[in-house]
């Protein structure tokens, strides 16, 4: 990795002198980030990061890494298109230091007004399921919403000039905001907000088990796509099959919301300005590797599938919310129909493949 720079003076951060040191000292009785752990966490997040900046072709690569703001309890850096912030709950005991890597959003609002625009464009939309989720996430995370680095206007676009893109960011915020109130085993329904908790021991087989190799549809352009985000959470991030139900319940979030955004201003509501391309829905390619995942444990780990289907409890919660993306999925499906709007290639290969998986997913009840 390159050095680290200070935005003020342009040299490596351990020679940084003209910035105030935090390591010990405490600000407003607040113990303060050290700089080791803070470059520790910094490491930690930056494969994910170049990850992320590589599936997205707009940007150019430099891998430099520069420090944008250095506070008590937050840093912030910027490496290739991205935002990687690193901060600390003033209320944490134990000190924890939490990561998040965000692609910067044009606004011309404040935090609290953008956030203000979105309920209301939820609102006029019919997506009333996301205030509850706004509430939860206040109560949770109150300490920082008014932070724009931190809080949850980070991911919405509020520029009033490219609205293709804030109706795209009003799904992804509600996504974002999935995985933060989300814990190891614990998911919000995508149709209901009660948590639905599944427990899977440590020893089960992660999630790159459930690989798609090859798709049929090869030259779609967003094969390679989809490929791309095989390699993020199945390589790089190699989740438990816990982290697919919470990505899957996070797409299936975003449909919802692009659906409603569709039905209410028309398809051209969700064509990027800049290259004219269509939102793609992802939840049928995590729905995919759901079911394979099981139907692959089922065959060569029996005895692990029959010890977790055996869990009464954590099979009602999967086959819970698997019932909702798919209520979420046909939603979506009847909408584009309804609006002689085709589907992408890779859409209708993934929900066959699913229909094809899903009835060999649970043993039948006896």
């Amino acid at each position: 990795m390159k050095h680290i720079l200070c935005t003020t003076s342009l040299i490596a951060l351990t020679a940084c002198s003209s910035l105030k040191e935090y390591n010990g000292w405490r600000e407003n009785n607040v113990l303060c980030m050290r700089d080791k752990d803070v470059m520790e966490a910094l490491e930690g997040l930056i494969p994910t990061a170049d990850q992320l900046a590589s599936i997205d072709k707009t940007i150019k690569r430099t891998d430099e890494t520069v420090m944008v703001d250095r506070q008590c309890s937050k840093r912030v850096f910027a490496r290739n298109g991205y935002k990687i912030i690193l901060y600390q709950n003033p209320q944490d005991p134990k000190h924890r230091i939490g990561g998040s890597i965000v692609r910067p959003k044009t606004s011309d609002l404040t935090p609290q007004a953008c956030i203000d625009r979105a309920v209301a464009d939820y609102k006029d939309i019919g997506a009333g399921f996301a205030i509850p989720i706004f509430e939860a996430h206040k109560k949770k995370y109150g300490w920082i919403w008014d932070d724009a680095d931190l809080g949850p206007a980070k991911w919405l676009d509020c520029s009033t000039k490219k609205m293709p893109e804030y109706y795209a960011s009003l799904g992804t915020l509600l996504h974002e905001m999935n995985h933060e109130l989300s814990s190891k085993n614990c998911h919000l329904s995508a149709v209901g907000q009660a948590p639905q908790c599944m427990s899977i021991p440590d020893d089960f087989p992660r999630a790159s088990f459930a690989r798609i190799l090859k798709f049929d549809s090869a030259n779609s352009p967003q094969v390679k796509k989809l490929n791309e985000i095989q390699d993020l959470y199945l390589t790089k991030l190699n989740q438990p099959i816990g982290g697919l139900f919470e990505e899957m319940n996070s797409y299936a979030l975003t449909a919802k919301v692009q659906s409603l955004v569709i039905t209410r201003h028309g398809p051209l509501a969700t064509v990027n300005s800049e290259d004219q391309s269509r939102y793609a829905n992802l939840l049928p390619l995590f729905q995919v590797l759901i079911a394979r995942y099981f139907t692959t444990l089922k065959v060569s780990h029996p005895s692990l599938y029959e010890r977790l289907m055996s869990r009464r409890h954590s099979r009602s919660t999967m086959e819970i919310l698997l019932q909702g993306s798919e209520e979420i999925q046909t939603e979506w499906t009847e909408n584009m129909k309804k609006r002689n709007i085709q589907l992408h290639g890779f859409e209708n290969e993934l929900l066959d493949q699913y229909q094809r998986l899903k009835p060999a997913i649970f043993p039948k009840k006896k």
